[in-house]
């Protein structure tokens, strides 16, 4: 899966004011693949963060942690055009 690609679509379809909300596996000792086979990629809230940043588009609305060690939950929306 290409997470940018995934990203860009995204935003592609949100309506402007809507929200997204999405929950990742965290990076940590655990690989993607130890914590649900099928997750490809694991973040941290910085670096999804910085993805999201870099990809434009969306205003964060928070990122915290659902499960410890595991995942993290992120919220954002995009702005009114």
């Amino acid at each position: 899966m290409d997470v940018v690609k995934t990203l860009l679509e995204w935003r592609r379809v949100l309506k402007p004011g809507g929200t997204l909300a999405i929950v990742v596996p965290t990076s940590g000792r655990e690989t993607p693949s130890n914590l649900d086979p099928t997750h490809k990629h694991c973040f941290t809230p910085e670096s999804l963060e910085r993805l999201v940043t870099i990809i434009g588009g969306f205003d964060v609305i928070r990122s915290e942690i659902v499960i410890r060690g595991g995942r993290f939950s992120w919220s954002q929306s995009r702005p009114d055009e």
